[in-house]
């Protein structure tokens, strides 16, 4: 969850100096409640957010959103060199993204779904306010 902790608006005089709470006032008014975030969670979702950041590692998954492949397979739908595909799986994989298991020669990867909806979880409690 990424709130921490909850401000009524009464309290909002205690932490903002008088300029700023009458800033406040004349244009969107004190709000009832104002949720803040743990520091410790966004920072968290930021570095998964990171490992996003690149179109190949997007497309990978997005293919393994809808099975589990391996490198050579992964590296020839998207046609990149598999030694490139294989540093952004290693990168999904320390975000927690994806995750690696050994079948005979190969290595097969697949989506953790989990880490993935948390992501979504957190995101949507991030622009929607917590259901605020």
């Amino acid at each position: 969850m990424i709130a921490k902790k909850s401000l009524e608006g009464r309290d909002l005089a205690d932490i903002l100096d008088k300029k700023c709470l009458n800033a406040l006032k004349s244009t969107t008014g004190i709000p009832n409640e104002i949720k803040l975030p743990d520091r410790e969670v966004v920072r968290d979702l930021a570095l998964r957010l990171k490992s996003l950041t690149a179109d190949v590692r997007l497309e990978i998954l997005f293919m393994l959103s809808q099975t589990s492949l391996p490198v050579c397979t992964l590296a020839a739908l998207i046609g990149r060199d598999q030694s490139l595909v294989s540093n952004h799986l290693a990168n999904l994989r320390m975000a927690g993204l994806v995750r690696e298991r050994r079948r005979g020669k190969y290595v097969v990867y697949s989506l953790e779904r989990e880490r993935v909806d948390e992501i979504m979880e957190a995101l949507s409690e991030l622009f929607h306010g917590g259901g605020a």
